[in-house]
């Protein structure tokens, strides 16, 4: 009965440890040189409604965070998710509603993509320093 007892418990720490365990998917900030690699994208949300900010590039949509209403969020972009240097940022409003984009973009790594939702999202505007 103990033998049993033991198995089981291994099992579910097993279980647990692999639940827990990193997959290749989002950036490791936990790396040596996450400042130096990584694209900072910096959000300012003037809209009426919370953004989810999506990254898109080579065809694959990533979501980076959600930004609420009147806030500023910077948010982590791992240029492994743009192989060919160019990404497309996406603003989608939590509740449904018109999609924000900042067009194609070429940030290179330690650069800051510094992108203002404006209330009027025609007048929103992106800049790379």
């Amino acid at each position: 009965m103990r033998g049993i007892r033991i198995l089981f418990v291994a099992a579910a720490l097993a279980s647990t440890v692999a639940g827990c365990a990193r997959t290749g998917g989002a950036y490791n900030t936990g790396s040596a040189q996450p400042a130096a690699r990584a694209v900072t994208v910096s959000v300012q949300n003037d809209y009426m409604l919370a953004m989810d900010i999506y990254a898109v590039a080579s065809g694959n949509s990533t979501r980076l965070g959600s930004v609420s209403p009147g806030m500023h969020e910077t948010l982590v972009l791992d240029p492994a998710l743009m192989p060919d240097g160019l990404v497309q940022l996406v603003a989608r409003p939590a509740g449904g509603g018109r999609t924000i984009g900042t067009g194609t973009l070429n940030p290179q790594a330690g650069q800051t993509v510094d992108w203002h939702i404006d209330f009027n999202p025609e007048n929103s505007r992106v800049t790379i320093r």
